[in-house]
């Protein structure tokens, strides 16, 4: 019912094997990874090269500010018009690269751009691979 989805749980996966998986669920040849700028500095360049590996996706990225007060549909709209300056269609993957914050205001960006696309979590904090990466419900506060 387009409601099932794959959950990949793993110390063992070495870079090739994640960007492998990774790759296998990007819709099209167009991916923006969103982080924010505590994670960045951090994954970003090693995650980038994972997802451009074999150079069949373009990868863009936008880095947002960290922080729980920064869950605001202002900071939120960020990945929005960096989708629109990019020319980012129906096709493209929105990449979660962080914690819930980043979490839900990507899944909330997947779920109104072009009335919805392809959409990844990569969860780096507890909370985010038990609760807010798997429940589905996404959002901002406003």
């Amino acid at each position: 019912d387009g409601r099932d989805y794959p959950i990949y749980i793993g110390a063992e996966f070495d870079d090739a094997e994640a960007g492998k998986i990774l790759r296998s669920h990007v819709q099209g040849n167009r991916a923006l990874i969103v982080t924010n700028d505590r994670l960045a500095p951090l994954y970003l360049d090693k995650y980038e090269a994972m997802m451009k590996e074999g150079g069949d996706i373009q990868v863009d990225t936008v880095v947002l500010p960290d922080g729980e007060e920064e869950k605001t549909m202002d900071v939120m709209m960020k990945i929005i018009d960096k989708a629109l300056e990019l020319g980012l269609d129906r096709k493209v993957t929105f990449v979660a690269l962080g914690g819930g914050v980043i979490g839900d205001m990507a899944g909330f960006a997947a779920a109104i751009y072009q009335r919805g696309v392809n959409f990844i979590q990569i969860p780096t904090t507890v909370m985010a691979m038990v609760d807010s990466s798997v429940g589905g419900k996404t959002g901002v506060n406003h």
